[in-house]
């Protein structure tokens, strides 16, 4: 069910992308030197669609850096609680054995 719905939604994008490539196929010049300082060294002709693809891919790339980044005192925290409910579930695990034993101990006697 998972694939259908994935591919569903995936479906929709595709086509646009297949689009967007196809009527974006001019080349254009990408200049690196934004000040003119050097003739054409620092220019590149590519197609269209593909600075923007690369622009998306860069952006989709460095917001899930930064988000990743942001959120990392939230994963250590997390796994600070996780090991602290292991030793509290190892420590109710050896209280629960303490008490069966006492109470075998109590009801021999």
């Amino acid at each position: 069910m998972k694939g259908i719905i994935k591919g569903v939604l995936f479906a929709p994008f595709a086509l646009v992308f297949l689009v967007f490539a196809v009527s974006n196929r001019a080349d254009v010049s990408v200049v690196l030197d934004p000040f003119g300082l050097t003739e054409n060294w620092a220019q590149v002709s590519v197609p269209l669609f593909l600075v923007m693809i690369i622009a998306a891919l860069l952006g989709v790339v460095l917001g899930g850096a930064g988000s990743w980044w942001a959120h990392r005192k939230i994963r250590e925290r997390a796994r600070r609680v996780e090991r602290e409910a292991a030793t509290l579930r190892q420590d109710v695990e050896r209280l629960r054995r303490l008490s069966d034993e006492a109470s075998a101990i109590s009801m021999i006697k």
